[in-house]
């Protein structure tokens, strides 16, 4: 797969997920392709790094098919 084909199931998988959402589409230094994701909260609170554990597996499920080993 490609990585705009990887970038792209990571996308629909995203989309799918009640956890996550599309936050921005980017770049990266190398000129890849990249999402910003950030994580539908509930409880309001937008400010710091808190991730909620369920929506981290959630996340790592959605990725873990397309890491290179």
């Amino acid at each position: 797969m490609t990585d705009e084909e990887i970038l792209q199931e990571i996308e629909k998988r995203v989309k799918e997920s009640e956890n996550w959402n599309i936050y921005h589409h980017l770049t990266d230094k190398l000129g890849h392709p990249a999402l910003m994701l950030q994580e539908n909260c509930p409880r309001g609170d937008h400010q710091g790094v808190n991730i909620d554990i369920p929506a981290l597996k959630d996340l790592l499920d959605i990725v873990a098919p397309y890491i290179r080993q």
